[in-house]
């Protein structure tokens, strides 16, 4: 069973690392398979059969929605999922995509995996396939390296008892997912390579689009959401041309692919990538294409190498993604993102805490003012660079799209590891209403918050809009307030617009020094 510390990705959750708190206490994920049922739907692949879970609401779980990625099909685009002929049975969770042992707690226990790995989790509180009911597409954090869409805190079964359909999802993780090599280019149709867990999550998302509809699901009217690297996914798919149409609004908590030296791996060019790649395939003894697919996954994975989105590749993001949105050519939605008070608490590792790279006597003099002797180094620059980094999400959406909303997370969970507050994917539990996948002592306002951030959450899934009856109203972005998260929540100015202002100044400078193209 895995520990929920994977949600390093509630780090950054994991960042698109998850839950780096989780993934630093490790805590068992719920994986035992629910009651069985006669609910049946019918797939374009095929039958399948899930089972009730409780208060109306069926699970669905381990559905392929693309061919297992093997042998030859290791670095290729995916490709839709054979269909089958009997009833298959969709109940229990597929294992989670080829991944390492967490960077961030070791000595979590390792999660059921395999290459294999393309499959994706449907909750559906519809009766009848006519229900058209909003669509929360769920992408897991986790650094791109770890993380799965089975984990225990963002199983949706409390959220879709709010009238929304949840669906979570495996991606290619890691070298898998991400590797960029000359060979691999040059058999691609495209000419590219890398991105392959970006294409996985646009392939799960066609998948939705043509099946979500049999479960009750309105295909009109989907809403991506992630936390950490998803988030960073989430931001990704907004800006490539290929997910155009799939999707209609977005939730992005920590972390966003908006500045090529903001990444937790220092994102590269493709030029660098592709070089990154050549180093890789050396560093495994490997002469050729041929031997890097005859190694066994676990080999590939536990290689000490990192691998992130790859801006620039010509196809599934020919820029970086924030000229896209700085040019108004991502995809006209509504989006809300935010952080949270204490990003760093999980994240202030030696990697997190080079994001910022001062080039100038200013940049030293302004980083030392604001983060003291360490300057750059300091971990409460990884907090505000992320709270930039979603703040320039919103901001430039707002300057193309209309409705955009900007929230702070405060709230500090009742964790047994004292002195985290907000952390790294602190608010994903309360998303979700998944406070008791933890054994800590919630209280009162702790459930109550959850109710408040989950109804913001389903109400912009539903409208675009996150307020509701009862709510306490969210202005939108331009508005000069944002909405803190707490165990009052109400709308804010602007927090840490100091710092804000110095980093808008800083990554001006580093998106002009920054290679451009392939």
């Amino acid at each position: 069973m895995r520990k929920m510390a994977y949600t390093m990705a509630k780090a950054l959750p994991r960042l698109g690392l998850l839950l780096a708190v989780v993934l630093a206490f490790g805590m068992d994920a719920a994986s035992a398979s629910p009651p069985a049922s006669d609910a049946v739907v019918s797939t374009h692949a095929g039958r399948l059969q899930g089972a009730d879970v409780g208060d109306g609401i069926r699970a669905y779980l381990g559905i392929p929605y693309a061919r297992p990625p093997l042998g030859a099909l290791r670095w290729k685009a995916p490709e839709p999922a054979s269909p089958w002929q009997d009833t298959r049975a969709a109940r229990d969770f597929s294992p989670a995509c080829m991944q390492p042992a967490s960077p961030w707690d070791p000595t979590a226990e390792p999660v059921p995996q395999s290459e294999d790995c393309l499959y994706l989790n449907v909750w559906t509180p519809a009766q009848t396939s006519s229900a058209r009911l909003p669509v929360m597409v769920w992408f897991h954090g986790g650094g791109l390296m770890v993380g799965s869409g089975s984990e225990s805190e963002t199983q949706g079964t409390a959220l879709s008892r709010k009238g929304v359909i949840v669906v979570t999802v495996n991606y290619r993780l890691g070298p898998l997912g991400y590797l960029v090599l000359r060979d691999l280019n040059k058999e691609s149709p495209h000419k590219t390579s890398g991105n392959y867990g970006l294409l996985d999550q646009i392939a799960a998302l066609k998948w939705v689009k043509q099946n979500i509809a049999a479960f009750g699901g309105d295909p009109d009217n989907v809403t991506i959401f992630g936390f950490s690297a998803g988030s960073t996914s989430v931001s990704a798919l907004q800006a490539s041309p290929l997910a155009k149409g799939l999707f209609h609004k977005a939730i992005g908590e920590s972390t966003a692919q908006m500045n090529p030296r903001a990444g937790i791996w220092h994102l590269r060019t493709f030029a660098e990538a592709e070089n990154y790649g050549e180093e890789y395939k050396k560093s495994l003894g490997a002469a050729n294409l041929a031997d890097l697919r005859a190694l066994p996954a676990a080999k590939l994975v536990q290689s000490p190498y990192k691998f992130w989105l790859v801006e620039g590749d010509g196809y599934a993001l020919p820029q970086e993604v924030h000229d896209i949105f700085a040019e108004g050519k991502q995809a006209p939605i509504p989006v809300l993102a935010g952080a949270t008070a204490n990003e760093e608490t999980t994240l202030a590792t030696a990697d997190m805490l080079s994001w910022l790279h001062p080039r100038t006597a200013q940049d030293e003099a302004d980083f030392k003012r604001l983060y003291g002797e360490q300057g750059a180094h300091n971990n409460r620059s990884v907090s505000d660079v992320i709270l930039w980094q979603m703040r320039e999400w919103v901001r430039l959406n707002s300057l193309r799209q209309g409705r955009s909303y900007l929230y702070y997370f405060t709230r500090s969970p009742p964790s047994p590891r004292p002195g985290l507050g907000a952390y790294h994917g602190a608010e994903v539990p309360y998303v979700f209403e998944t406070l008791d996948a933890y054994p800590w002592r919630w209280t009162a306002e702790d459930r109550k918050l959850a109710d408040i951030v989950s109804s913001y959450w389903t109400n912009f899934a539903r409208t675009g809009d996150p307020n509701g009856m009862g709510l306490p109203y969210w202005p939108a972005y331009g508005s000069g307030k944002i909405m803190e998260l707490s165990s009052s929540p109400a709308a804010i100015t602007m927090p840490r617009q100091e710092a804000l202002n110095v980093l808008d100044g800083y990554f001006a400078r580093e998106q002009a020094a920054t290679p451009k193209a392939k």
